[in-house]
């Protein structure tokens, strides 16, 4: 019984260093293993250890009156005790791998966020220029700008909801991104503009016919 116990407790150690040593690529790998690597501290490792001592306590019992043991159950046992011995060495390493890991991540999400904010500011400042647009001959041309910034800025929403969820998991404030809220006001006053523009530009023709 003690030998798959043993074997058992060697195979639950293992799972978990294989699990920990996982290669987190985004910020949503990276929050999980940092989970589990403060959940197995937290709970998992005292279960272990209990289970390891309970081990060696029945293998005491069972030599003290002079139970037959194996070389088996002692190597298996040797086997649980370098688990126990190493772990918490083996979890300091990874945890040190996991800040690193970690600034790197935030790294290239910052990298990531500041691109987006450079797209916004230049949404924005095509916003800024309908204040000198005032040709009726362009209107057609207008509309298709501001068709094209409003599909700009209703993926933007959609980008910015994203980063917030990523800034959150993080552990960060969630971003306002007020250069976004900025260009859709500013802007919905030029699409209402040249809307009217263009259905009295159509009624006027039906008129002069």
């Amino acid at each position: 019984v003690n030998l798959e116990r043993n074997e058992k407790l060697c195979k639950s150690f293992d799972n978990i260093v294989a699990t920990l040593n996982k290669k987190p690529g985004i910020a949503l790998e990276l929050v999980d293993l940092e989970q589990n690597l403060e959940q197995f501290r937290g709970t998992t490792l005292k279960e272990l250890l209990d289970e390891f001592a309970d081990i060696r306590a029945w293998q005491n019992m069972l030599f003290e009156s002079e139970h037959l043991l194996t070389p088996k159950d002692f190597t298996a046992t040797v086997a649980s005790a370098f688990w126990v011995h190493t772990i918490d060495g083996r979890m300091n390493t990874r945890e040190n791998e996991l800040r690193v890991d970690r600034e790197r991540i935030e790294l290239q999400f910052k990298q990531e966020r500041t691109r987006f904010e450079a797209n916004l500011i230049e949404s924005l400042n095509h916003v800024n220029k309908f204040k000198d647009y005032g040709q009726r001959k362009q209107m057609d041309e207008y509309l298709e700008k501001i068709l094209a910034l409003k599909e700009n800025f209703e993926s933007a929403k959609f980008d910015a909801d994203k980063y917030r969820e990523r800034e959150i998991m993080l552990g960060w404030d969630p971003s306002e991104f007020e250069k976004l809220t900025e260009g859709i006001e500013k802007l919905q006053p030029y699409d209402d503009l040249w809307e009217l523009v263009y259905k009295f530009t159509n009624e006027e023709k039906k008129w002069t016919r």
